[in-house]
């Protein structure tokens, strides 16, 4: 599972659930799907290895490996 530090914020993923209708995930300890807010960012894709997330500084990607 990987972790980003991002100064101010830390983003843990835990896990991903990935199904071609509403996969999910669960980043801090949070369940989230697409659209999710956490710690400011927004979930913008889901997908087998990978949660993409944006805010108003760019994009983080966090992968299940």
């Amino acid at each position: 599972m990987l972790d980003a530090d991002l100064g101010t914020v830390k983003l843990h993923l835990d896990y991903i659930v990935y199904r071609s209708k509403d996969p999910f995930a669960s980043i801090n300890g949070q369940q989230v799907t697409i659209g999710s807010i956490i710690e400011g960012f927004t979930v913008e894709e889901i997908d087998l290895e990978v949660v993409r997330l944006r805010d108003s500084r760019g994009t983080v990607v966090l992968r299940a490996h």
